[in-house]
């Protein structure tokens, strides 16, 4: 029997995390697995198929992703060399073994490697959280790291609850978390799971989900900062939006004003629509009630009727 039993370990909470920083950055960690796949048979690509492989790869990635983590898993699984530097941290080329991976640096930094020949020979990964606002070339390929979808966040959950006793609507936890990343499923995980237990009770329930979801996941919105984003580019953003979500964003710019809790998919909608934040509650039903009107122009002129929330593509 414990013989069994050591056949069946839990994995170690390292291990655990590891494993969901991969599960929810599968797709990405697949797409990149293939691109280097392709550039160490760069000689078969160029000589037989006439084709360049990339070399360069950027991706655009929240830093609770775990992108970084999952990246380096899967390049020790592929027994492949990396160096991996650090945000604007100077390395001398001659140390870069087989891929580089330059984690979390400045939009200027990153453009400056990518314009000198350090690299040559070499693969090379770049993690960003702001996009490039400078066009690449065609030496560079693009990769964006999205949110997990259900599946993922299901296979992760249960990953982080093995060898833990639960009683729990997975099903609804996993509707609740749309919009998390893997760092706030290990935190969701080990807050539900420190609830229960400051609670005395050894089984965690849905309840200690709900209630770290509610209390601790998602805190307040933060104070509305002074706005260094132009004016009129605020108009275009409210524009966008009032054209996708229609009614869903004027109830949230109502609810902000007033102060009124958000419900799980109004936090969501926040979280996309964070600009709103940036006026002060007068400012933003007049940039609302503008947008509202523009957007109707639009319809109008482009022959479109119908429902408040029909999309159109504002300018």
């Amino acid at each position: 029997m414990a013989e069994s039993e050591k056949e069946k370990r839990v994995a170690t909470w390292e291990e655990k995390v590891k494993a969901v920083a991969n599960i929810c950055c599968r797709d990405t960690v697949e797409a990149l697995k293939a691109l280097i796949t392709a550039w160490r048979n760069r000689t078969f690509f160029t000589e037989n198929l006439r084709v360049e492989p990339v070399s360069r790869v950027i991706l655009y990635a929240d830093p609770r992703s775990m992108i970084d983590l999952a990246i380096k898993s899967v390049l020790n699984e592929m027994n492949i060399d990396i160096t991996e530097i650090s945000a604007n941290e100077h390395m001398e080329p001659s140390k870069f073994r087989e891929v580089v991976l330059l984690t979390w640096a400045s939009c200027d930094h990153v453009m400056d490697l990518l314009k000198n020949r350090a690299f040559d020979g070499k693969f090379l990964i770049v993690v960003l959280s702001p996009p490039l606002e400078n066009p690449l070339t065609i030496n560079e390929f693009v990769l964006r790291v999205h949110e997990p979808g259900p599946s993922e966040r299901g296979e992760a959950l249960r990953v982080l609850l093995d060898g833990v006793k639960y009683d729990i609507d997975l099903r609804k936890i996993i509707e609740m978390t749309e919009g998390l990343y893997a760092t706030d499923l290990i935190n969701l995980v080990k807050m539900a799971v420190s609830y229960a237990f400051g609670n005395n009770r050894d089984v965690v329930k849905t309840e200690d989900f709900i209630f770290c979801l509610e209390r601790i996941i998602f805190p307040p919105a933060p104070k509305v900062v002074e706005s260094v984003v132009p004016d009129d580019m605020l108009d275009q953003m409210y524009m966008m939006a009032i054209s996708e979500y229609g009614q869903e964003f004027e109830k949230l710019i109502r609810k902000i004003n007033i102060g009124q809790p958000l419900d799980r998919k109004l936090e969501i909608l926040l979280a996309k629509c964070s600009f709103i934040l940036l006026d002060d509650r007068e400012r933003r039903i007049i940039r609302l009630m503008r947008a509202k009107k523009a957007v109707e122009r639009i319809r109008s002129m482009v022959g479109g009727g119908g429902g408040a929330d029909r999309k159109v593509n504002a300018p």
